[in-house]
């Protein structure tokens, strides 16, 4: 009767370390995506800024673009704020959740 107690812990506890390790790899895989996107929307901000000063043409044009290119940066920064509050939120009721 013991042994099968113990056999029964032992397969569910492998089962439950298991399951734990794909929630981890899943999680890691969502940050690992989230941080390429804000990087390749960074680069491509940068490279929007590059072109308009490549074609700046006097002083004024180059003002115009540097202010552009910080409210887009700025806007970029906002949506990211959002996102992680937004995940923050989702953390906070799985707790919850679970007591």
């Amino acid at each position: 009767m013991k042994t099968a107690v113990v056999t029964l812990l032992m397969v569910l506890s492998a089962t439950t370390l298991a399951m734990n390790k794909e929630k981890k790899q899943e999680m890691f895989e969502a940050r690992k995506a989230r941080a390429i996107e804000s990087i390749d929307k960074k680069i491509s901000l940068m490279n929007t800024l590059k072109s308009c000063l490549s074609s700046a043409t006097d002083k004024e044009s180059l003002k115009k673009c540097r202010k552009t290119h910080k409210e887009a940066m700025k806007s970029h920064r906002e949506s990211n704020k959002a996102e992680r509050e937004k995940r923050k939120q989702q953390r906070e009721e799985r707790r919850k959740n679970k007591e």
